[in-house]
């Protein structure tokens, strides 16, 4: 059975801003995100409008502000979301998310019957 690992960050580890080629476009029904290259449009909730306009600076605004402007999503979802947006090049993000569990590593030591080359590989 896999065990599932779950990312968390830690409130003050995580902060996002705007990439440079991104500009908000703020229509009366959706917040819309324009990547000038390669051309990309993404068209948002509204209730996303206020996170937004404040990501849309120079400063790196930290997670815990960002989760206190959109009060409607789950803070795991919303981290989720702005993590997918730096992927995807809409955002630039400061720090990592830390794994709230370490997952199960296995390692394979291809050797038979050599003991200095497994002293060699646990060393």
């Amino acid at each position: 059975m896999r065990q599932r690992t779950t990312i968390r960050s830690h409130p003050s580890s995580l902060a996002y801003r705007l990439a440079d080629r991104v500009a908000v476009s703020q229509q009366p029904d959706a917040c819309q995100l324009v990547l000038a290259y390669p051309l990309k449009v993404l068209q948002l909730h509204p209730y996303w409008r206020p996170v937004f306009q404040r990501l849309d600076g120079e400063e790196f605004v930290p997670l815990p502000e960002i989760l206190q402007l959109q009060g409607k999503v789950a803070p795991l979802q919303a981290e989720i979301m702005l993590s997918d947006l730096a992927r995807r090049g809409f955002l630039e993000q400061k720090g990592q998310p830390a794994l709230e569990q370490l997952p199960l590593v296995s390692i394979i030591i291809p050797v038979y019957n050599r003991p200095l080359e497994i002293r060699d590989c646990l060393e």
